[in-house]
């Protein structure tokens, strides 16, 4: 038998060959249990939190839709999103589903989405089911916003305007009508710079009352895609001018609230279907609005003094109180009406982003109405209201007492008192106590003044605090 001699001892080669071998196999099973009780799992870093997945589906309808997610990661990602319906069928021949690339921050955000149903589509219920691919993992990623798209001339031209709302340039190199790619005014590529404008007039025979889908592709191939209809031949023509725009951060006690006008300048009555503030959709228990169809609203809107609650808030509009009212569901805007819309506690607006630009969007069946503005910071501010006023005659003069109350956080000074018989006809007062007078935040001032007042006629005044804002009202005197 072989073997090998160490030292004093001979010891056979089948023995080395055991131990030889159990060494190994050892060696070989410390390994494995090392490798498979090393707790190690890869989870998707998107998910889809909410989508509304009982639908309602009417033809001609246009719905627009959020898709809740949630970025688990640290990491930006640009994501696509994919529809479908239980009824295919129907799905095939009728439905017409977004298709845009969205970029996802870390944490949960709304994604806007939405459906076209053909005019010649049966109405229906279905179930609507939402899945995601997520693209790529990038710091920096192209963000460009179809604003509005205006239809031109008698049906030869579509005006788009684009806004770059990301961090890197974007260079749009095709433009596509309904699948056709079209020529454009100025000549494509045009190469868009972070938040900055481009304005493209396509070259594209419309027919009024038809759907079209806008398709932006960049030099990168991201598409970006927007859908609205011809305005109809004859009256009936939506348009929506929205205007005094303010997103407001109370700095001190740390809530938010945003505030606009929009003035119904078409020839047809306009549903509000959705606002979203830096995309994120507003409930409609945080809209509250006020509607006219026969005062202008000439003045900036102000920021409240305080949060608004409940089912009604009294805010001065263009010099008086008026009744906000909070929304329950979609806003109608009858033509030639305006409305004002405050909204309180707008998501992700907070006391960082003071000084930032927000975009402000109105949804409707047909369109999206789009603009945008800075966060400004309130710090404390002074609110002046008209508490009462009294006419009188005092030893054969007459007199006027008007109490004016600072409803705001801040101290103030009234400067100025006017008086008139219009608000183009105002005078200049001497006053009682004389101008100007300190006003402390949540106290009431009297002022008296001389002035010549007739029975049963109105009298209009302005008052100029030291910040430079007016509180303008009016007054009838009494008869006897």
């Amino acid at each position: 038998m072989k073997h090998v001699t160490i030292g004093k001892y001979a010891i056979p080669l089948w023995i080395l060959g055991v131990v030889l071998v159990g060494l190994c196999i050892g060696a070989f099973a410390l390994y494995m249990a090392l490798t498979f009780t090393i707790p190690f799992e890869v989870k998707e870093p998107i998910e889809i939190l909410y989508y509304p997945s009982q639908v309602s589906l009417y033809p001609g309808d246009t719905l627009y839709f959020n898709v809740t997610i949630k970025n688990h990661a640290s990491q930006n990602y640009t994501v696509l999103l994919y529809f479908s319906l239980d009824n295919s069928t129907y799905e095939n021949s009728y439905v017409t589903f977004s298709n845009e690339t969205y970029f996802v921050r870390p944490g949960v955000q709304n994604l806007t989405a939405w459906l076209m149903v053909s005019r010649n589509a049966p109405s229906t219920t279905t179930t609507m089911r939402v899945s995601l691919y997520r693209k790529s993992s990038l710091s920096f990623c192209e963000e460009l916003l179809i604003t509005s798209v205006e239809f031109l001339g008698s049906g030869t031209a579509i005006q788009v305007t684009l806004k770059n709302t990301g961090t890197i340039e974007v260079t749009v190199t095709e433009v596509w009508v309904n699948d056709e790619r079209k020529t454009t005014d100025p000549l494509l590529p045009q190469t868009i710079y972070a938040n900055t404008w481009l304005t493209l007039n396509i070259s594209c025979n419309w027919v009024p009352g038809n759907t079209y889908e806008v398709k932006v592709i960049s030099s990168r191939g991201n598409q970006f895609m927007y859908m609205t209809r011809a305005p109809s031949d004859g009256a009936q023509e939506e348009s929506l001018h929205l205007t005094k725009l303010h997103v407001w951060c109370n700095t001190t006690d740390g809530w938010a609230e945003a505030a606009f006008v929009i003035i119904n300048t078409g020839t047809l009555d306009t549903i509000l279907d959705k606002i979203t503030i830096c995309g994120q959709e507003c409930p409609w228990t945080n809209v509250y609005y006020w509607k006219t169809n026969n005062v202008t609203i000439s003045n900036d809107l102000e920021a409240t003094s305080m949060p608004i609650t409940g089912e009604i808030f009294n805010i001065t509009v263009q010099g008086e109180e008026r009744v906000f009212q909070q929304a329950t569901d979609d806003l109608t805007l009858e033509v030639g009406w305006t409305v004002a819309i405050y909204i309180m506690n707008p998501d992700n607006i907070t006391v960082k982003d003071v000084g930032t630009t927000v975009g402000i969007s109105v949804f409707t069946a047909n369109a999206q109405y789009y603009k945008e503005t800075s966060v400004e910071a309130i710090v404390g501010m002074a609110i002046l209201n008209c508490e009462n006023i009294h006419f009188y005659e005092e030893s054969g003069v007459k007199k006027i007492d008007i109490y004016i109350r600072n409803a705001g956080t801040s101290d103030t000074q009234i400067i100025r008192l006017y008086i008139g018989t219009s608000n183009t006809n105002l005078e200049n007062q001497t006053t009682s106590p004389p101008l100007p007078i300190f006003l402390a935040a949540g106290s009431t001032a009297q002022l008296t003044v001389e002035y010549y007042w007739t029975e049963g006629n109105i009298y209009y005044f302005k008052i100029i605090a030291s910040d430079g804002k007016a509180l303008v009202f009016q007054a009838w005197a009494p008869t006897s």
